[in-house]
């Protein structure tokens, strides 16, 4: 989860930048830290592929990519309320980063309350920026209390892909708007 609270009367804005690890190549991808990565995609290296653009990932299909699942708010303040079941939160996603993507889906997958957990159907759709560019995911143009972006990560190997400790990691930045 990545929670929000500020009194920005114009709204804020939510990014994410992949952190830039050592080694060659994909250097913000899902990777064993050091590792040599092929300069495009490939299922032999010590990198997981990452996702560029919104997709279903699929089981056997190298991928690695996040999504927000959902908007919590249970811990929302009298003065911004919120409610996620009645679609009266503030802080949104952005398109590519929205689990409710271009799949058909209209409402955010099996969360039918503020408080309830994301288990979410397969058909969200990921994607992960890996070249350590701020990516906005989520904004806001009115005072936010309290929200939380509900983060999926979804990751799969390939039956080649290498064995090892895969990471990766990212910063959050929220940048207010007075």
């Amino acid at each position: 989860m990545a929670e929000l609270s500020t009194n920005a009367a114009n709204g804020s804005i939510v990014d994410y930048g992949a952190v830039q690890q050592s080694g060659t190549n994909h250097r913000g991808a899902l990777r064993v830290a050091g590792a040599t990565c092929a300069s495009g995609a490939s299922n032999t290296d010590q990198c997981i592929n990452s996702i560029a653009s919104p997709t279903i990932v699929t089981a056997g299909v190298e991928a690695f990519g996040m999504t927000v699942a959902g908007v919590n708010c249970s811990n929302t303040t009298t003065y911004y309320p919120c409610s996620f079941s009645g679609g009266t939160e503030h802080l949104n996603p952005t398109a590519n980063y929205d689990c409710t993507g271009s799949t058909g889906n209209t409402t955010y997958p099996s969360n039918t309350t503020d408080t309830g957990q994301v288990t979410g159907p397969t058909g969200c759709e990921y994607v992960w920026d890996e070249s350590g560019t701020q990516d906005t995911i989520a904004s806001a143009s009115t005072p936010v209390g309290n929200e939380a972006l509900i983060l999926k990560f979804a990751s799969t190997p390939n039956l080649v892909t290498p064995t090892g400790t895969y990471t990766a990691q990212a910063d959050f930045v929220a940048t207010p708007t007075y």
